[in-house]
């Protein structure tokens, strides 16, 4: 029976009776390679099941059947040891047979009255005694006959109620599996839906681009989804038309023809208006059933692409439909509610997508239009600066020719070539020179500046002494001082300290730094401009005050052009670094760098200069009997001027017309 039922029922497996005895048997189970490799690495786990499982109901088998002692299953081969095959020896208790007791007393008992006629009564015949003595021999063979088909009858039933049982359970079992089944491929379909919408999803989001993100929404409909053929058409609410639309799945003649056309949308009621003016997805199982409903348009695409079942659903964004989103498949109700469910996750997906990629251009076109406009304004800022660099360029100097012949007319008066001047005339000329100095370096700030910003300021650098450099600065801003009763003292080594520098910008970088602390410090403070060596390699000039200082917050823009502190001071309420500007250039190229410090009320700014050794000056070799001096100048103040300063020195003074007469 059980070689029976495992060809029955399972069919994979391979069961044999190897040999069969009344009380023994040699069952063999061999899976094939198939099965095998089913099971891979659990091939000895499910072997161990299969095996424990087969004994169970082998050994039952004479309980169920004949009401005797379980069978006895030994092992002879196992997959579990490694054998192909796994082979049990069964050995069972045989069944009693009382039935055949029948027979034999029958039989007994017919010689017994055969004898008992032909000794008691032997006028019998012998055929006539036979006739008697078979009677009980008949007797017992009939009931013996009975029993044993009341028995096939019993164990024919108990193995049909058996067979009965277990084909039922068969069929239970497979229910079970094919329900199973269906499951596990509804739960595929469901987890390849989830990862397309996963990728779609970060697909969406990775471009900007509109023309690349609509192709992309396609091919992952058709490739990933397996919809037949996927379209994208775009409403416009002003015609109030469904049109550019992008198709894919389809021949190149009716892609264009699908982009050629415009469906009007006015009727909410039809199948399309439904979609996009109510904002409802849309499942036609059929459309066949709704064939007289949907727009010519619409018709004619159905059936140029044989479709047989669609769903539509709307691409809205911030309660605003941007268009529709369509699939179809050439099979009749092939497409479920599911597709539907999905399809509008999908179109919410894209119509983010598409609204994302419609801000990225309008920023993209915003973002040309501004950088126009910046390179518009750039220009023309340029074009100002380059203007009023021209215009400080040309006002100063058109102001220094004038304001130098002046401050020469005035120099000349205090030296007595008009006239004796009294005490009181004395005293006006000198502010007058003063405040003459004063816009002659206002002047040469803002000439240097804009050679600064034109890249016109030539440097001639050469070997300096920095002590005299420093004095004569300093000594230039002693009248200033003393107008604040202020002490200006500069502090210098006797012995020479020579440094590579432009003589003349060294000193007007000294005297930018001098002069701003003599401005910001208060009435009776005090100065000090400090020379030193501070290595074979460097010299460090340094300018301190007891002035209030600058705030550790300003440091860093103390040197740019028109900087201002706001910081509160005695009677100032802020300060200008016009020259200061100028200075910071001028001593990255005549020297080193500036350092300011502020501790307290303490104001300190170091300069560095590279040392060279001193080069001996040779004597002017000039004649000392020089009689003449060429003046070539053509603005007459000027000339008249040096004409003056030079007629108490020299014989004659040539002017240039008169040097050519002379030369002739």
């Amino acid at each position: 029976m059980y070689p029976y039922f495992a060809h029955k029922f399972a069919r994979g497996l391979e069961c044999v009776a190897v040999e069969v005895t009344d009380t023994s048997a040699v069952l063999r189970l061999q899976s094939p390679d198939r099965i095998a490799q089913q099971f891979g690495l659990y091939k000895k786990a499910c072997a161990v099941q299969t095996c424990a499982s087969s004994k169970g109901r082998i050994a039952m088998v004479p309980v169920r059947l004949h009401g005797l002692p379980p069978a006895t299953v030994t092992d002879r081969a196992c997959i579990v040891q490694g054998d192909d095959y796994c082979e049990w020896g069964v050995r069972w208790a045989p069944e009693p047979h009382h039935w055949f007791a029948w027979p034999v007393w029958g039989t007994v008992a017919g010689l017994a009255a055969f004898a008992y006629l032909r000794v008691a009564h032997p006028a019998i015949s012998v055929i006539e005694a036979l006739l008697v003595a078979l009677v009980p021999t008949l007797a017992s063979g009939f009931v013996t006959s009975r029993r044993v088909q009341e028995e096939a009858r019993r164990r024919e039933a108990l193995i049909q109620e058996q067979v009965t049982f277990v084909e039922a359970r068969h069929e239970e079992l497979r229910g079970a599996y094919l329900e199973q089944e269906q499951t596990r491929v509804e739960l595929r379909r469901k987890v390849n839906q989830l990862t397309a919408l996963h990728r779609s999803g970060l697909l969406f989001n990775s471009t900007f681009d509109r023309e690349v993100l609509l192709q992309e929404v396609l091919e992952t409909l058709t490739r990933d989804l397996h919809y037949d053929r996927a379209m994208i058409s775009f409403y416009d609410p002003v015609r109030k038309v469904l049109a550019h639309a992008h198709i894919i799945g389809v021949p190149p003649e009716i892609q264009a023809f699908v982009r050629s056309k415009e469906t009007p949308m006015i009727d909410p009621h039809t199948p399309e208006g439904g979609v996009v003016l109510q904002g409802r997805p849309l499942l036609i199982e059929d459309l066949r059933e709704v064939w007289g409903q949907i727009s010519p348009l619409n018709r004619q695409l159905a059936e140029l692409t044989n479709t047989k079942t669609v769903i539509a659903v709307p691409l809205k964004t911030k309660d605003r439909i941007l268009g529709t989103l369509t699939v179809d498949r050439i099979q009749a109700h092939s497409l479920t509610p599911d597709d539907l469910e999905l399809m509008t996750t999908m179109a919410n997906q894209v119509a983010i997508a598409l609204d994302n990629a419609s801000v990225y251009e309008q920023i993209e076109a915003l973002n040309v239009g501004l950088e126009a406009k910046v390179r518009e304004r750039t220009a023309e800022l340029e074009q100002a600066d380059r203007v009023r660099s021209e215009f400080l360029s040309h006002v100063s100097h058109e102001l220094k020719t004038p304001l130098t012949a002046i401050m020469g007319f005035v120099q000349n008066l205090p030296d007595g070539l008009t006239g004796p001047l009294n005490e009181q005339q004395q005293l006006y000329l000198s502010r007058m020179l003063d405040n003459s100095n004063r816009l002659i370096r206002m002047i040469e700030d803002l000439l240097d500046r804009t050679r600064i910003q034109s890249g016109k300021l030539d440097l001639v650098p050469g070997e300096v002494d920095l002590g005299p450099c420093v004095a004569d600065a300093v000594e230039q801003l002693r009248l200033l001082a003393q107008a604040k009763r202020q002490t200006l003292e500069p502090v210098a080594s006797p012995a020479p300290l020579m440094v590579w520098a432009d003589r003349d910008r060294l000193i007007q970088i000294v005297m930018n730094l001098a002069q701003n602390a003599v401005k910001f410090t208060p009435e009776g403070g005090s100065i000090i401009v400090t020379v030193r060596q501070e290595n074979q390699m460097l010299a460090g000039v340094s300018v301190r005050d007891t002035g209030p200082g600058i705030a550790p917050e300003f440091l860093d823009q103390i040197f740019d052009p028109f900087f201002q502190s706001n910081r509160p001071v005695v009677d100032q309420k802020g300060w200008a670094w016009v020259s200061q500007s100028c200075g910071h250039w001028w001593s990255y190229k005549v020297g080193r760098s500036p350092h300011g410090a502020n501790w307290g009320k303490a104001r300190n700014c170091l300069l560095r200069f590279h040392c060279v050794s001193p080069i001996t000056t040779p004597r002017s070799l000039a004649s000392a009997d020089a009689s003449r001096i060429l003046v070539v100048e053509d603005n007459l103040n000027s000339r008249q001027f040096i004409q003056d300063r030079l007629r108490a020195t020299v014989k004659r003074c040539v002017y240039g017309f008169q040097a050519a007469d002379l030369s002739g």
